[in-house]
């Protein structure tokens, strides 16, 4: 007597079993409905999925570069860009930088909804008071 498998229950014969063609066809049924359904949920997800060309598209479209100036205040400079930055680069008077992504922990700056600010707390040299520090910001 034939055992069966613990997912598809196709046949598993012994030794002394015999066996018909219809099992094998039964089988092949169940395999062949399975995969099937595999490749449909499989080419479901893959429909869902943007292309790399439509992101490369999407973010190209998307992305706005800016670039300005500030004055250094030692403690904290506030600079407010009227959107939350996805990427800052921090320029120094000395050319020291420091590029920071939106989510991204960094002691120095933090991002806010309109813009960003610089602490001097853990990096005293980044904020320099009376000097002119440079930034790029990508929205």
């Amino acid at each position: 007597m034939a055992n069966y498998t613990q997912n598809y229950g196709l046949h598993q014969w012994e030794p002394g079993d015999d066996f018909l063609r219809t099992d094998f066809n039964q089988d092949f049924a169940k395999i062949d409905t399975a995969v099937k359904n595999l490749e449909t949920a499989v080419n479901k997800k893959l429909e869902e999925k943007a292309t790399v060309q439509q992101l490369t598209q999407g973010l190209g479209a998307k992305a706005e570069l800016y670039v300005g100036s500030v004055m250094g205040t030692k403690d904290v400079t506030v600079v407010n860009l009227g959107f939350r930055p996805r990427m800052i680069q921090w320029i120094t008077p000395t050319n020291e930088y420091s590029t920071v992504v939106d989510g991204q922990p960094h002691g120095a700056v933090r991002f806010s909804d309109t813009g960003f600010q610089v602490y001097t707390v853990q990096t005293p040299h980044i904020n320099f008071a009376g000097e002119t520090h440079y930034y790029i910001a990508l929205k």
